[in-house]
């Protein structure tokens, strides 16, 4: 083997090894995990979770548990039940306090 086609090798293996490694740091980012997730909602009819609400004060005052997809905005989650397909609106007011739990 000639000393040009060594380097070309050589530089080819490191090039390999660089992306090889940048991909397997690529998967196991926090993005990666999230596309996965959104992935398999988007294909599998959508994720187990669970929205709780709870007033100023504390209190629970809603609760609903299914298989859903939501976005949200400033006060207004918007879900759309996969099992009946309807899009509802919950609109929480200012001093309330929404959280939105994936169930495994």
């Amino acid at each position: 083997m000639n000393k040009s086609k060594k380097i070309w090798i050589t530089i080819t293996v490191i090039v390999l090894v660089f992306l090889v490694s940048c991909t397997a740091l690529q998967l196991h980012s926090a993005g990666f995990q999230r596309f996965k997730r959104n992935l398999k909602s988007e294909y599998t009819g959508g994720i187990e979770r669970r929205i709780t609400i709870y007033n100023s004060g504390g209190e629970k005052i809603f609760e609903l548990e299914g298989k859903f997809d939501f976005t949200y905005d400033d006060n207004c989650i918007e879900y759309i039940d996969t099992n009946t397909n309807l899009k509802h609106n919950i609109f929480a007011g200012d001093n309330a306090t929404v959280i939105i739990d994936e169930i495994k």
